[in-house]
């Protein structure tokens, strides 16, 4: 049964899941970077690592905050995804740039 409460709790999950906006952004535009050089290969590891660190940041938060760490857990690897891309494009310009 959804009651008052439950109504809280949605609205403060939600309020953290307004967060990952930027760095769903940042990186959709970093990956098209590595989707343009077709390099299949890091788009795979890149998505692989996030569903790792995901998965893993959900058991940790999960178990410390209740149903909120779930998008904590998400938006710090949706954090930690953003650098990981930020050097992957670096790289790929690079690379590029060499060649």
């Amino acid at each position: 049964m959804f009651i008052e409460g439950n109504t809280i709790i949605v609205a403060k999950i939600q309020a953290v899941y307004l967060m990952h906006i930027p760095c769903y952004a940042l990186s959709m535009m970093c990956m098209r970077v590595a989707n343009t050089f077709e390099n299949t290969n890091l788009l795979l590891l890149g998505n692989s690592l996030s569903l790792g660190l995901n998965i893993l940041l959900n058991f940790v938060f999960i178990e410390q905050y209740g149903v909120i760490g779930i998008p904590i857990a998400t938006f710090i690897a949706y954090c930690i995804m953003v650098l990981f891309w930020f050097f992957v494009a670096d790289w790929l310009f690079t690379k590029a740039e060499a060649a």
